[in-house]
């Protein structure tokens, strides 16, 4: 049995492919994102009728998302199932 070897074929080399795509889409849509909401913001409290303070609740609604959602993703980079189907242990956990 092999331990620390990595293994190279074309189903890992698909799947290396598949995360770096899908992590280069999700750090263009955060990207995106928390560009686009504070450019917004005059025009939500214009269009509401609320002051600065009231408008608060806006990035709050677009960080809450992006907080749970990387905290669920590092629970499951350390996870043992994501060890099992990619080989080796998560140096994020």
């Amino acid at each position: 049995m092999k331990t620390g070897a990595a293994t190279t074929g074309p189903a890992t080399t698909d799947r290396r492919r598949l995360v770096l795509v899908a992590m280069t889409l999700a750090n263009a849509m955060i990207l995106v994102d928390q560009t686009a909401v504070p450019l917004a913001l005059p025009d939500v409290m214009q269009t509401f009728g609320i002051g600065t303070a009231s408008a608060q609740w806006v990035p709050n609604a677009s960080l809450l998302p992006l907080a749970g959602f990387a905290r669920h993703s590092a629970r499951w980079a350390g996870s043992p199932r994501w060890q099992a189907l990619s080989g080796r242990p998560s140096v994020v956990c």
